[in-house]
């Protein structure tokens, strides 16, 4: 996906209350620019807290400099993750993601 200077993607997937140990697993890379995206797993207070720019309280948040391996453990619940290049004033930034919500 290409995500623009100063423009964000999230992306919402859930938790169900059955699933135990789940966690979201898999790889983040990013190139253009500074090869660097930040990449956030928030709920839905913390995605509106992120989309009115007030920061956002998160579950997961790390820069993604090249490229990151993921994984974090979840408690059930509704969750987006984001993908943000809005630190970035002039390069779009070109990200791949496979990541997967793994459970027993």
């Amino acid at each position: 996906m290409l995500i623009q200077p100063r423009r964000f993607r999230s992306y919402q997937f859930v938790v169900k209350g059955e699933y135990s140990n789940a966690h979201i697993t898999g790889y983040v890379s990013a190139s253009g620019g500074g090869d660097d995206i930040y990449m956030m797993i928030v709920d839905d207070q913390g995605l509106r807290e992120f989309s009115d720019r007030n920061g956002s309280s998160s579950y997961f948040k790390s820069k993604v400099l090249n490229s990151k391996n993921v994984n974090v453990g979840l408690a059930p619940g509704v969750y987006h993750v984001i993908f943000s290049n809005t630190h970035a004033r002039f390069f779009a930034k070109q990200v791949e993601a496979k990541l997967f919500l793994e459970f027993d």
